[in-house]
């Protein structure tokens, strides 16, 4: 099975469900116009669901690292859900798990992104 992503929008953030597995960039190359067009709507928050996802490679972290810097660049952040076990091994692996947050469901996702926007906005002054 290729790679293929749904998107639903939330008030709160714009969830992607990856599904199949993601080998190389250029299969993701939808993914990231549409991480784009929502960035330039202003929808800079993003819940990456992995639920029905069996593998990601090298270059298919690139493409989840290059999701999280232009949502970062914009003033959001990414959070993780339903990772499976390979992803989280992958994650250790490469220490990035450091670098990407994750949950166990979209209603805790939101929450995180939420009490990341408080935050800023208190140590902003706002």
């Amino acid at each position: 099975m290729g790679f293929n992503f749904e998107i639903d929008q939330l008030s709160q953030a714009t969830i992607i469900f990856f599904q199949g597995s993601l080998m190389e960039k250029y299969e993701a190359k939808e993914l990231l116009t549409e991480v784009e067009e929502c960035i330039a709507g202003n929808e800079v928050d993003f819940i990456l669901d992995f639920e029905n996802f069996n593998y990601l490679s090298s270059s298919g972290l690139a493409v989840l690292l290059g999701i999280l810097t232009r949502s970062r660049s914009a003033g959001g952040d990414v959070v993780l859900v339903n990772v499976n076990e390979k992803l989280k091994k992958l994650l250790i692996i490469t220490r990035l798990d450091n670098v990407f947050t994750t949950a166990n469901s979209h209603e805790n996702a939101a929450l995180i992104l939420s009490e990341g926007k408080s935050k800023e906005k208190t140590a902003n002054g706002n």
